[in-house]
């Protein structure tokens, strides 16, 4: 197996990776999706809010807030206690969000939760659970997306023709081939484009794949991906022992 970085920025993780089966890559992409437990607020106690901002959706906006911790302090089913205390006039953001143990931070700072005027306060405790992808979104630590590496077949015409026939810059002659450029950031519509050439097709390269992995904050991208191995490796273990039993 052969795995590349080919660039991170903006919390997005891009990789090629080369020898690796469908099927495996597939249950990384699923595992990440719902399998890794992460915290995110699930009890919210609001002893007063007598902002502009309703019960409800102030509770909702402090659900979808990622949260960091340490995958393996946190197991499924565990709780992380918050508080806030406010009073106005002020902005309350996420980063007056106070947590109960020292190893957990709410991940993005500035987050608006709530203003309040002259006179207003917000007070709550919140129970932040250790969930999976499976219960609700909120407890995804990221998102995986993954295409097979496109290969240019050539039907007919010359390859340095066929390249100047497209303005798009999607092509390029290599070895007296027309070949895909810069085919790590090709998208849907990048595709459909060159399949409008009647003098080309596109292939893919098996067991090939441009993955892109995108956190939510609550962990580092290389965290979510050992993390889904990490799963995988203990349900094939588990595997294992119940067909040691038979």
């Amino acid at each position: 197996m052969e795995i590349k970085k080919i660039s991170e920025e903006n919390g997005i993780l891009k990789l090629l990776i080369k020898d690796l089966d469908l099927g495996y890559m597939n249950a990384i992409r699923r595992t990440v999706m719902e399998e890794i437990p992460v915290l995110a607020m699930e009890t919210i106690r609001i002893y007063e809010n007598n902002s502009i901002i309703f019960d409800e959706f102030l509770a909702h906006r402090l659900g979808m807030l990622p949260i960091i911790s340490d995958v393996k302090e946190y197991k499924k089913g565990d709780i992380a206690k918050f508080m806030v205390d406010k009073k106005g006039p002020c902005t309350v953001y996420s980063q007056d969000i106070i947590p109960v143990d020292p190893k957990t931070e709410i991940a993005t700072k500035n987050i608006p939760l709530t203003k309040l005027k002259e006179g207003q306060s917000v007070k709550m405790e919140m129970d932040a659970l250790a969930g999976t992808g499976k219960m609700h979104t909120k407890f995804q630590p990221g998102i995986v997306a993954y295409t097979q590496l496109p290969k240019i077949k050539q039907m007919k015409g010359k390859p340095e023709k066929v390249v100047q026939a497209h303005s798009t810059g999607l092509l390029e002659v290599k070895y007296n081939k027309v070949m895909a450029k810069n085919a790590y950031d090709w998208t849907p519509s990048d595709y459909e484009e060159i399949m409008k050439d009647s003098n080309l097709e596109i292939e893919f390269e098996e067991n090939s794949f441009v993955v892109n992995v995108e956190t939510s904050g609550a962990m580092e991208n290389i965290e979510i991906l050992n993390a889904a191995i990490d799963v995988l490796n203990e349900k094939v273990e588990e595997f294992r022992k119940e067909i040691a039993k038979i």
